[in-house]
């Protein structure tokens, strides 16, 4: 009703409140304040309690599971790419700096939708240092010296690299107005990453080769030579675009059948109950606990062990499929142990009322849509004549990943929660970004290669892309898959879809967005 500001002690209970605009406010106030309070009922619609050792253990197999996934990225990129390598880790390393700086600037909280962020940025990060090197080789193949590959590198680089965090970063802006809770921290986190990792791939690491490259010769420029087989790919994707279509075809429908009858295993954060994580003294053994869950009448709607950081099941999680309330089921579920003689000890709840799951998933489809529209706009703004294609192209290879994943997720019964969102909407920014660097290559090649059919430009651009895609997908599938195998239960299932995302955004981008893309042009001719 109203929020004046404290200007000085208030001494012995008496107050003045000023600024008022006139009596009858002032009379509306009074009314209020001698009443007492607001006739406004409360509840908990979610409570989240971790206990200190699961917390600890969370933490420390995040940080391992992260350490070991970085340290690998490090390597690949130093082997691969030498003294450029050293040059990305470098600016790796400040890009990871400037997000924590910014983030203990406006304290704010690093949560597990927040790492995903953080995550996907890294590797939106690495993959722009990727494509500069890769136009560096190309460069150097051409015979250009050390100062004009980096110079001609980072000239060809720049559109494609704008082009796709622009896109991400719009997609991020959606979810950051639209989105709530975990939606919003992703989408927040999301362009602090942009705006950093655009300023140390396009300036820092800019400063550092001009520094490298002090003569003209070509061969002191520490880069690498690469592979073979990416350096000059000869895949007909064109011509086998009607099978790969017809796989897609066929994992899409399958996938809306299993969505449409077997449906999401919905974690409480969209259904609304309890779960409680308990730590049990000796042998764990679940079937017992859910047997004497069962016997109290206590509505289980699951009981299953999880490991903790240091190996073994040591401890159980119980899902109440029903809202018995933060210290109903809590009380319950200690008393049904104790009686049955298990000891245990409660170590993490989660209450989540229905309508915050409902919220969620409105805020998260809502987010996605309008996401969509300005990815849409966008392209069709950048790429001129055949830009409906493009963007349309896109938003194809957006809905073909998402679909199969949560396909994937409903055939093997994977938990859908609040990480899992955050995951699926990392995949739509992988995948956005992949299919946009080869669309950016696709529009060059319209421009240069003038006598070649629409297709044949599309086919050189995909392969030319090759290198980059391949090697972008293997270090973000570094650190996910170690995140997946050592990350422990608070992220594992995240990491399980950003593996399967990854993979299949990757796919999409060569086989499905471009071969799309030249469908469209012929039915509306841009030559």
């Amino acid at each position: 009703v109203s929020a004046p500001s404290i200007k000085q002690a208030i001494s012995g209970g008496r107050a003045v409140i000023n600024g008022l605009d006139d009596l009858q406010e002032a009379k509306q106030l009074a009314v209020v304040l001698k009443a007492g309070a607001l006739p406004v009922k409360s509840e908990i619609v979610e409570l989240r309690e971790v206990g200190a050792s699961l917390g600890v253990e969370n933490v420390n197999s995040g940080l391992f599971a992260g350490a070991v996934g970085l340290a690998l990225v490090i390597g690949f990129m130093v082997l691969y790419y030498l003294g450029a390598g050293i040059n990305s880790v470098i600016a790796l390393v400040v890009n990871i700096v400037i997000i924590g700086a910014i983030m203990s600037m406006f304290h704010a909280t690093l949560t597990l939708p927040g790492i995903a962020g953080i995550i996907l940025t890294i590797g939106m990060a690495v993959d722009a240092n990727v494509i500069i090197f890769e136009r560096i080789r190309e460069e150097l193949r051409s015979g250009r010296s050390s100062r004009m590959a980096i110079h001609n590198g980072y000239a060809k680089a720049f559109t494609s690299i704008i082009d796709a965090n622009v896109t991400t970063f719009l997609t991020a802006f959606i979810l950051y107005q639209i989105g709530s809770g975990p939606i919003k921290g992703f989408g927040l986190t999301l362009m602090i990453g942009i705006a950093a990792s655009l300023f140390t791939a396009l300036y820092l690491t800019r400063f550092v080769f001009d520094a490298m490259a002090k003569d003209t010769d070509s061969s002191k420029l520490s880069i690498g030579s690469g592979l073979k087989f990416l350096n000059n790919p000869k895949f007909a994707v064109l011509k086998k675009a009607k099978v790969f279509s017809s796989i897609s075809a066929v994992l899409f429908v399958v996938s809306l059948g299993l969505l449409a009858t077997k449906g999401l295993n919905y974690s409480i954060d969209f259904t609304g109950g309890n779960i409680i994580t308990i730590d049990v003294e000796g042998e764990t053994n679940p079937q017992e606990v859910e047997k004497v869950l069962k016997s109290a009448n206590i509505d289980v709607g699951s009981v299953k062990p999880i490991s903790s950081a240091t190996g073994g099941d040591d401890h159980i999680m119980i899902s109440l499929s029903n809202q018995e309330g933060s210290g109903g089921a809590r009380s319950a579920v200690a008393a049904a142990l104790s009686a049955s003689g298990i000891k245990s000890k409660i170590i993490s709840e989660d209450l989540v009322g229905p309508s915050i799951g409902k919220d969620l998933k409105s805020d998260a489809l809502m987010a996605v849509f309008w996401a969509l529209i300005i990815i849409l706009a966008y392209i069709r703004i950048r790429f001129g004549r055949n830009g409906f294609g493009f963007g349309f192209g896109s938003i194809v290879a957006l809905g073909h990943d998402v679909i199969i994943t949560l396909g994937i997720f409903a055939f093997f019964g994977i938990q859908v929660d609040a990480a899992t969102i955050a995951a699926f909407l990392t995949i739509v920014g992988y995948s956005l970004n992949d299919t946009i660097v080869v669309f950016d290559r696709i529009r060059e090649n319209t421009e240069l290669m003038g006598k070649d059919s629409y297709g044949d430009r599309v086919n050189t651009s995909v392969n030319e892309s090759f290198s980059r895609t391949f090697i972008t997908s293997i270090t973000t599938l570094f650190v996910v898959v170690i995140l997946a195998v050592f990350g422990g239960l608070a992220i594992r299932d995240f990491a399980i879809a950003m593996t399967i995302g990854v993979v299949i955004g990757t796919y999409s981008s060569i086989f499905i967005a471009s071969p799309f893309v030249v469908w469209w042009a012929s039915r509306r001719p841009i030559d």
